[in-house]
C-alpha cells in the first residue's frame, strides 16, 4: 500500500502539508525506532515506543516540477508478514497495523516536535 503523507510543520494545531522526500525518510527512521531513546523528555509511551518497518520513500514522478511531485511511504505484505498472519490469525498483525499506524499519526501530527535529528 503506497500513500501520501502530511504534516504539521508548526505544531497540532497548524494547517496540514505534504512530505517532501527527505522528510518521509526522517519518518522511516523514526518509525523504526523507540521514540523514547530519541526524546526521552517527552515521556512517549504506547505505539510511539513501538518499532514499526516501513518501506522506503519513493518519488513518483521526478520528472515534473517540484510542486507537482508527489512522495510516498508504503507498506508491503511481506513473506515473514504473510506466515505470521497463517500461524497467528489477522488479527494480530491488524492489531500490529493499528499501532505502525498510531506511531505514524503521532509523528505526523507533531512533526514541528520530531523534524529535527537527534
Amino acid at each position: 500500500m503506497s500513500f501520501r503523507c502530511y504534516c504539521k510543520r508548526q505544531g497540532p494545531g497548524s494547517a496540514p502539508s505534504e512530505m517532501s522526500t527527505d522528510e518521509l525518510r526522517r519518518v522511516q527512521l523514526l518509525m523504526a525506532t523507540d521514540l523514547n531513546t530519541l526524546y526521552p523528555e517527552l515521556r512517549l509511551f504506547g505505539a510511539a515506543r513501538e518499532r514499526c518497518f516501513m518501506g522506503q520513500p519513493v518519488l513518483l514522478n521526478p520528472s515534473v516540477s517540484t510542486e507537482h511531485q508527489k512522495n510516498i511511504l508504503r507498506v508491503a505484505a511481506s513473506a515473514p508478514l504473510v506466515v505470521e498472519i497463517s500461524r497467528n490469525g489477522l488479527d494480530v498483525t491488524l492489531e500490529k497495523d493499528r499501532l505502525l499506524f498510531e506511531k505514524l499519526t503521532t509523528i505526523l501530527g507533531n512533526w514541528s516536535a520530531f523534524q529535527t535529528a537527534k
